[in-house]
């Protein structure tokens, strides 16, 4: 039994979250992001926009998504767990500078490099010590910018593995003392 439990505990340690990567392109009108897009809560101020328009190029054709609100924000809380956050490709012109602030519970994570963009999409890594449950996205000059390819993964709740062994150990025990 404690081979079983020994065994089990090993592949929990392995269970890995699958990268998410947003690519908007489901997106083809060119219009404001849904509150609820992706099962996320976000900045009513994101609009989506399809097709080229420079300096906004996409990082995977044809949508990116863009505001002009001193950046905006993204609630990943409805998933249920906090998030790793990855980044997320930007591009405009050089009259924008961006960064992300990463909070938990309300409480600052991070805050990731500054990211003058150019008009070839650019990748912002986040870089934050832990998970978030809440990314702001801050422009400092109040301008256009454009944002593709958002990507995190979610964090599994170790509670919740740890909860499966503990049952499958319970339910090994009561089988091996009815036999």
């Amino acid at each position: 039994m404690i081979g079983v439990v020994a065994v089990l505990i090993l592949v929990a340690g392995t269970v890995k979250a699958d990268l998410t990567v947003l690519d908007f392109d489901d997106l083809l009108v060119s219009d404001y992001l849904p509150s609820n897009y992706a099962g996320l809560n976000w900045d009513p101020e994101w609009k989506s926009l399809s097709g080229y328009m420079w300096p906004y190029t996409p990082s995977s054709d044809p949508t990116v998504i863009y505001t002009w609100n001193y950046g905006g924000w993204i609630d990943f809380s409805p998933l249920g767990v906090p998030v790793t956050f990855e980044g997320a490709y930007f591009s405009g012109g050089p009259w924008a500078a961006m960064h992300f602030e990463g909070y938990k519970g309300g409480s600052l994570v991070g805050i990731s490099g500054t990211l003058i963009p150019s008009e070839v999409p650019t990748f912002l890594p986040a870089n934050f010590p832990g998970p978030v449950d809440y990314v702001q996205v801050v422009d400092a000059y109040y301008n256009y910018f454009a944002m593709d390819d958002v990507t995190y993964k979610p964090v599994p709740v170790p509670g919740a593995i740890l909860l499966g062994i503990l049952g499958l150990s319970v339910a090994g025990l009561k089988l091996r003392k009815s036999a």
